[in-house]
């Protein structure tokens, strides 16, 4: 696997949420991810975002805007899309290593997009998964900058 990294969507989400330390690195993966060819979302991780921004956001997202921000953020971001294999992977994930099944289609399209590591604080930190290793952005940055030395840049 390449240095590829998947952003989950609660690593998007937290852009959105105020200026807190979760908001600065979310932004900076989001900066990252917009000027590297090493970064990947699912379509599972736009819709979870469309329904975040819809729904649950304190500054909930108008139609128009979100559609602006999926053309120009989420959409170039998205290199993995749902197939029978992806599901069927995920669910084999979910029996061996007991995740939840959201989790485990997670870990599946970054697995099925080349990703060395997944960004997300839905799993275990450090934790290897079908050659995908969870990296927690909002953990130790230092961790976060060896893995992605780029990121110190933005």
């Amino acid at each position: 696997m390449s240095d590829k990294f998947f952003i989950d969507t609660n690593v998007i989400a937290y852009g959105f949420e105020g200026e807190g330390m979760k908001s600065r690195v979310s932004r900076l993966v989001m900066g990252l991810a917009l000027e590297s060819a090493d970064a990947a979302i699912s379509f599972q991780v736009i819709q979870e975002f469309c329904n975040i921004a819809l729904r649950k956001f304190a500054h909930r997202f108008a139609p128009a805007e979100l559609h602006d921000y999926l053309r120009l953020a989420l959409f170039p971001l998205c290199k993995v899309f749902p197939s029978f294999e992806m599901l069927d992977h995920a669910l084999r994930i979910q029996q061996m290593h007991r995740t939840g099944y959201y989790d485990a289609l997670i870990v599946s399209a970054a697995s099925q997009g080349n990703c060395k590591y997944l960004l997300t604080e839905d799993l275990n930190d450090g934790q290897t998964i079908e050659g995908v290793t969870v990296l927690n952005p909002f953990g130790d940055e230092s961790n976060l900058f060896a893995a992605l030395p780029k990121l110190k840049h933005f």
